[in-house]
């Protein structure tokens, strides 16, 4: 990768991704075409990890590692981190490829099933095939809220709750992310990365405007 220049548009753990690329010769651009927003003091947050205190899931699908990262610091914020830690130890542990399988070993919890694919469709096909009716399952979503996942489980007769940890916002700057697509249009730019599909759709977005 001597001299071709990347553009990079994530904006959650984007350096790692620039310094692996950096140590192959890559040159980086970095334009995040979205933010993340937080949602460690939420109510509605708080309000659901409370509910899965008092009645613990059987299952709890992990979309993301960031949202399960961002999931227990804000538990551990409300002094609720021991007993969430407790209540996923206890539980079957789903999750969708390997950084979220990740972000469950550095919490010292074990994966069950990671569903390699990484892919929310894989999760859905293999719970379902196993049969869920009647089962308390948990989904931890990524930044665009619902998946799918949560109307698939319930229909097929599934008890399911939602954690949404964080949202996707607005890039953090504009300009770069405009920049950043001219220079790709110039063909100033070798290689374009992305790591999430609304990621790639804002971009799109951004270069239509």
């Amino acid at each position: 990768m001597a001299g071709v220049v990347v553009l990079v548009t994530a904006d959650r753990r984007s350096a790692e991704l620039a310094a692996a690329l950096e140590r192959r010769g890559a040159r980086i651009r970095h334009a995040p075409a979205l933010g993340i927003v937080p949602l460690a003091g939420d109510d509605a947050l708080l309000a659901a990890t409370r509910d899965l205190l008092a009645d613990p899931p059987g299952t709890v699908v992990v979309t993301t590692g960031i949202g399960l990262r961002g999931w227990i610091e804000a538990a551990d914020a409300a002094g609720l981190a021991d007993r969430l830690l407790t209540v996923l130890a206890g539980a079957r542990l789903v999750a969708r490829g390997p950084k979220a399988r990740g972000a469950i070993q550095a919490a010292g919890l074990t994966a069950d099933w990671v569903a390699e694919s990484e892919t929310n469709g894989e999760i859905a096909q293999v719970l379902l095939d196993e049969g869920v009716a009647g089962r308390s399952i948990a989904v931890q979503h990524h930044g665009a809220g619902s998946d799918g996942l949560d109307e698939a489980f319930l229909a097929a007769g599934a008890r399911v709750r939602s954690v949404v940890v964080y949202r996707w916002g607005p890039p953090p700057d504009p300009e770069a992310l405009a920049a950043g697509v001219r220079a790709a249009a110039d063909g100033e730019i070798d290689a374009v990365v992305f790591t999430s599909a609304p990621g790639a759709s804002a971009w799109l977005d951004a270069a239509e405007a």
